[in-house]
């Protein structure tokens, strides 16, 4: 082979067409050839490209967690608009709620919505002051819709209250106690007997009690001539309603412990009492002298009765030879010998 020979057969080995060399260096035809094709097999992925992380799945990633390549990896978006990758109702085109929060992530807070007026509470009783307001579309801490409260350090001054008869405008209605036509009365009672109760049946209603007489709030005294009765008083046996609740001597201070007597023997169980007032001797029985001369019927001021349900059986009563009962209750059975 002479050297021209050579020359044109070295030179047909190194020769490459540009169809051939398309197919080498550039397989999908992108017109990128490799390596700066970083995938020559799909003609839409010719270069590398930036991807950002999509935690709540709203496909908007969070323009802080980038990451480099050809394809998105699982959990990556191209979109990095997210402002909120932890809610998935943040996202640039949700949205926008009155709720405080940037939801269509458009930097401004329940924009486009409509604004309403709250006045301010201090007081918590649920109205607020026409001084203190602000403009919101959602209620803001310590902010109520309604207004009017015209003492708004005082939780018992409202619109909403019953006006009394304290010299306050308690309802901020402009009228105090008889000058507002909705004030709550009080009801005075005529006290005579100074005991500080007055009967039901001699009553008015006003702010202020009459200039005569002595008139008092309290009523309920069911013998307004006696100042020892009235509500309160304390209950005694007497035969008398003292404390005015339709009971006598019932839960009276004096009363008697007195024990349950079932077999009538005189003799009370000790397991079972009961306070209560003695029985009157006769229709002219003072409450004087002994209450256990005089107990109620079945009840007795001795706790010492061992067998409540035999009257045979007490501490007064003969021990009985030979009958296995302690019918004496000394704790000791048939301790006397039997006569043969």
């Amino acid at each position: 082979m002479t050297w021209v020979s050579l020359i044109l057969w070295t030179s047909s080995c190194f020769y490459v067409t540009e169809a051939e060399r398309a197919a080498r260096w550039d397989a999908d035809g992108d017109g990128v050839e490799r390596p700066a094709d970083c995938d020559d097999a799909d003609v839409a992925r010719a270069v590398l490209r930036t991807f950002y992380a999509d935690a709540d799945g709203d496909s908007y990633g969070d323009p802080a967690m980038p990451t480099v390549a050809c394809h998105a990896p699982e959990g990556f978006v191209e979109d990095d608009s997210d402002c909120d990758d932890t809610d998935d109702a943040t996202h640039p085109g949700a949205s926008e709620r009155c709720d405080g929060v940037d939801n269509d992530c458009d930097r401004a807070l329940d924009e486009d919505l409509s604004l309403l007026t709250w006045y301010e509470d201090a007081d918590g009783d649920g109205h607020g002051s026409l001084t203190s307001t602000e403009r919101a579309c959602g209620r803001p801490d310590g902010y109520t819709p309604s207004s009017g409260d015209c003492d708004d350090t005082d939780p018992s001054v409202h619109p909403d209250a019953d006006e009394i008869c304290n010299g306050i405008d308690d309802n901020c209605a402009d009228g105090i106690d008889d000058a507002d036509p909705r004030v709550v009365l009080l009801t005075w009672y005529v006290d005579v007997d100074g005991d500080g109760y007055g009967a039901d049946g001699s009553s008015l209603q006003a702010c202020e009690p009459p200039v005569t007489g002595t008139w008092v709030v309290e009523g309920g005294d069911c013998a307004p001539q006696d100042p020892a009765v009235h509500p309160g008083a304390e209950e005694l046996c007497n035969g008398i309603d003292d404390d005015c609740d339709l009971q006598t001597d019932v839960d009276a201070t004096d009363a008697t412990r007195y024990y349950v007597d079932d077999d009538g023997d005189g003799y009370g169980d000790p397991l079972r009492s009961v306070d209560l007032c003695p029985q009157p001797l006769d229709s002219g029985d003072t409450g004087l002298g002994d209450p256990c001369d005089r107990p109620p019927d079945g009840a007795s001021c001795s706790p010492s009765d061992c067998d409540d349900g035999l009257a045979s059986v007490n501490p007064g009563a003969p021990e009985i030879c030979d009958n296995g009962i302690d019918d004496d209750c000394d704790t000791q059975f048939d301790e006397l010998p039997c006569d043969d």
